[in-house]
């Protein structure tokens, strides 16, 4: 097995300087591109992509990715990357990334499964620079340190950790389709205001009486009232713990410790579950972002979370974490979060909660939830299972790389 540095067998380079690429030049349509938001451990985030209309991709072609690229994030989790697969050919690395070019005879998603070691990650975070927040440059990247087996060696430890991989995204998929089915049946009942009437049928678009809210300034259906979610759920705020008291590492009496950065990704981060002053999530609640990357929401989780984010739950046990999860995926609530966010650098939407209010209707949400709770149930249980998979995964990965397991 050959010892080698990543800028020994592959080329780099930064993301356009932000003076050739300005945020002005994003488009709503075009060519996607990659920015630190959208790099994972490994795997690229699809949510909140943006865009650079062609010609943008014809002035900076020298920062389009292909298949085989690795891209990192120069700011913040420094130690994340994405590996670009076929269908993200073509698209354009941020400014804020770092594109990793590998040589000819290197299998890219063995370096890429490589990178997320460890003591990979580790070397990567004690070499950042920056006080405040982390920074990653080229020649950082180029001195990280890579045990590198002949080609065949590569192809198989890849195609092994790249199965499990695959069963991951497949399940994945699962849980996206039943997203996107509740999205559109709360959608259908609470925004158009469709939900069975008596008889079955769609309640507005069948005659149903519709009366004018002032709160919510628009029409809502007779006999419905307006539902201020500040005072009927809680928002439950989360704990700093600090840098230093960051683990890779899950030593005994650790958990999981989540960050805005976590959610809907995998966590990577551990910390004393003593310091957490009873912060914990389980995996039935819901919680969502309020700082950052602000609307992010997920559940299924266990483990402390940071003041980025809220465990929210209805303070009188009625509405289950299904509807909860439903009511937060909705455009609408979606669109409030973001409306009242403010800060130039790092936003910040508490302000949003005190205005976030919905049409209620205790007997049709209680329909929803009858509904909506097996398929909440159903994304519960893949999401169980992916844990599993990422758990075996990881537990596979350095004893491929450090040969304790042999392949013939």
């Amino acid at each position: 097995m050959n010892k080698c540095k990543l800028g020994d067998i592959a080329q780099l380079k930064t993301g356009p300087f932000e003076t050739q690429l300005k945020a002005s030049e994003y488009s709503l349509v075009g060519t996607p591109i990659i920015n630190v938001k959208n790099i994972g451990y490994g795997n690229l985030i699809l949510n909140n992509l943006d865009y650079v209309p062609e010609s943008v991709c014809q002035r900076l072609s020298e920062h389009l990715i292909h298949e085989g690229d690795i891209v990192f994030g120069r700011k913040g989790s420094v130690d994340r990357h994405c590996l670009i697969k076929k269908q993200h050919d073509g698209w354009m690395q941020g400014s804020d990334c770092i594109r990793v070019r590998l040589h000819d005879g290197i299998n890219p998603q063995y370096i890429s499964y490589y990178l997320m070691l460890n003591q990979v990650k580790k070397q990567i975070n004690d070499s950042a620079v920056g006080s405040t927040m982390a920074s990653l440059n080229t020649d950082i990247l180029k001195s990280v340190t890579i045990l590198l087996p002949d080609l065949t060696i590569q192809n198989k430890i890849a195609n092994i950790l790249g199965t499990l991989d695959k069963k991951i995204s497949i399940n994945q998929l699962i849980i996206d389709k039943l997203k996107a089915s509740s999205k559109s049946i709360y959608d259908f009942w609470f925004t158009q205001f469709d939900f069975p009437d008596e008889n079955g049928k769609p309640y507005k678009s069948s005659g149903g009486k519709m009366v004018w809210d002032q709160e919510l300034k628009t029409n809502i259906p007779d006999g419905w009232n307006t539902m201020a979610l500040s005072q009927r759920f809680a928002f439950e705020r989360g704990i700093e713990v600090g840098a230093d008291n960051y683990s890779n590492t899950q030593y005994n009496g650790y958990v999981p410790f989540y960050r805005v950065s976590d959610l809907n990704s995998d966590c990577t981060n551990y910390t004393n579950e003593e310091l957490l002053c009873g912060k914990i999530l389980s995996p039935l609640d819901i919680c969502v972002s309020f700082d950052g990357t602000v609307g992010k929401l997920d559940f299924g989780l266990s483990g402390g979370y940071s003041t980025g984010i809220r465990k929210i739950y209805d303070l009188e046990n009625e509405l289950n974490n299904a509807v909860i999860f439903s009511i937060f995926n909705s455009d609408y609530i979606q669109l409030i979060i973001k409306k009242y966010a403010t800060g130039s650098n790092i936003l910040h939407a508490s302000a949003s909660i005190e205005n976030l209010y919905i049409a209620y209707n205790k007997f049709i949400y209680n329909k929803f939830q009858n509904i909506i709770t097996p398929m909440f149930n159903k994304m519960l249980k893949v999401k169980n299972e992916n844990k599993e998979l990422l758990s075996l995964r990881n537990w596979l990965l350095p004893m491929l790389m450090n040969g304790q397991i042999t392949i013939e």
